[in-house]
């Protein structure tokens, strides 16, 4: 029985298929192969592993794989069914999973080309020693919805979209290259973050810290504070929808709490306070404008500290929820741009009329969008409206927040409903008719 192992009491015990990483002839060397600062290779690895293979060997020549990787020479026995991969390929996680429960007969092997048509793995019933060339068979007969995806090969800098939206997929990942604020903000702080993304708590403080500090500079007395105070809040926001990314990224389970989800409400609250506090002490204003500009302003303030407990209580569709800007645009009949996607739109608003370096009119866009999350309320339901009222017990979160960053908690690949997923009956053979199985 191709790939089994003897155990102590003799009986045979099945092993799942190795992973081998070989150079890749066509590869340039001056392309940095990184996703979200952490090596295309890890993905592999990680999704072999999970997937269910027994081991992963690298051949003389491989790039620096990462941990638990074992090097090894040529002609190394293996003994084993085995994909033998390009160091810079990934072959996408559900295929992985097909290959450790529907491995082939010995003496098969077939070929898994990537998107461009060009040989990126090949699929051994049984490899008997590490090889030091792929040997390209016949294609691999793939079920239907993996035949155009079921690989890529990050080959040269071109490659580099494809490459990151198909390991982003398979993560659970928004396509960050869709969007330009995400291809050039969100996924560089990606990147940026790196070094910290197995301690995302870290980062979830950071983002809180400048949440608080933009209303603290916003009471600067000076013609900068309030555009300082609006960047802030900008980074603030982006850094709070790059952690669910960052998470998934670099595989870190969720966190028992909802702060992260709150950043940004608290953020609105303490801009505003900021701006509140500067435009009622100025002395030139009139004491009744100075009382009714703190009375709206407290009142604004509030409203986004209430929408930051729901958050924290866990309703995130709650009844005081910004609706999406896409909302507002698709019922004015125009369909939003990708580029739209992600967008922290009202801080970016904010910050662009702040540069003028009058505090009113970044209050008045903030105070309007305080109203704004009135209105689900007053045409809500009474079961919508009751937990406002009486503070209501948690709800699942089943929505994305308003700055468009997916809701806190996630799921790890294998159990997120989201996620690509085989379907169960199929087999994987090259001469063979796939049979796709119930969905699931």
């Amino acid at each position: 029985m191709a790939g089994a192992t003897e155990s102590g009491e003799g009986a045979v015990v099945p092993r799942g298929p190795v992973l081998l990483l070989l150079p890749d002839p066509d590869a340039d060397a001056a392309v940095d192969r990184t996703v979200a600062g952490r090596p295309s290779v890890e993905f592999l690895v990680r999704s072999a592993r999970e997937a269910g293979f027994a081991e992963a060997i690298a051949a003389p020549g491989a790039s620096a794989a990462p941990a638990g990787v074992r090097s090894a020479c040529s002609l190394d026995p293996v003994d084993a069914p085995a994909l033998v991969v390009y160091d810079t390929a990934y072959v996408r996680a559900p295929l992985l999973r097909l290959m450790v429960l529907h491995p082939l007969e010995p003496g098969e092997r077939y070929t898994i080309y990537d998107v461009e048509g060009r040989p990126a793995a090949v699929f051994h019933g049984r490899l008997a020693r590490v090889a030091d060339e792929m040997a390209v068979a016949e294609s691999l007969d793939l079920p239907p919805e993996y035949e155009d995806g079921a690989a890529v090969r990050w080959v040269g800098d071109d490659d580099r979209r494809a490459a990151e939206a198909t390991i982003f997929e398979d993560l659970g990942v928004p396509d960050l290259s869709v969007s330009p604020w995400d291809r050039w903000v969100v996924a560089h702080l990606l990147r940026w973050l790196a070094p910290w993304g197995r301690r995302p708590e870290r980062v979830e403080f950071a983002a809180l810290l400048l949440a608080v500090a933009s209303g603290l500079l916003a009471m600067v007395r000076a013609v900068w504070g309030p555009a300082a105070g609006a960047a802030a809040l900008t980074l603030a926001v982006t850094v709070q929808r790059a952690l669910e990314p960052l998470r998934r990224i670099h595989d870190v389970p969720p966190p028992k709490d909802r702060l992260a989800s709150a950043v940004r409400s608290i953020g609105h609250a303490a801009y505003l306070a900021g701006l509140t506090y500067r435009l009622v002490s100025d002395e030139s204003r009139p004491m009744v404008a100075s009382l009714v500009l703190l009375a709206v302003g407290v009142a604004a303030a509030f409203l986004a500290l209430l929408r930051a407990r729901e958050y924290l209580q866990g309703r995130v569709d709650g009844p005081l929820a910004l609706q999406r800007a896409e909302g507002w645009i698709r019922r004015m009949g125009i369909e939003p741009a990708p580029w739209w996607r992600g967008l922290p739109a009202l801080e970016l608003i904010g910050f662009v009329l702040a540069l003028s370096g009058r505090a009113n009119l970044p209050w008045l866009i903030f105070v309007l969008a305080s109203a704004a999350r009135l209105w689900r309320w007053f045409v809500a339901t009474e079961s919508l409206r009751r937990p406002l009222a009486a503070g209501g017990a948690a709800a699942p979160a089943t929505d994305a927040a308003a700055a468009g960053a997916p809701a806190h908690g996630h799921a790890s690949r294998a159990t997120d409903p989201d996620a690509p997923h085989p379907p169960q009956d199929a087999e994987i053979r090259g001469s063979e008719p796939v049979s796709t199985g119930p969905e699931v």
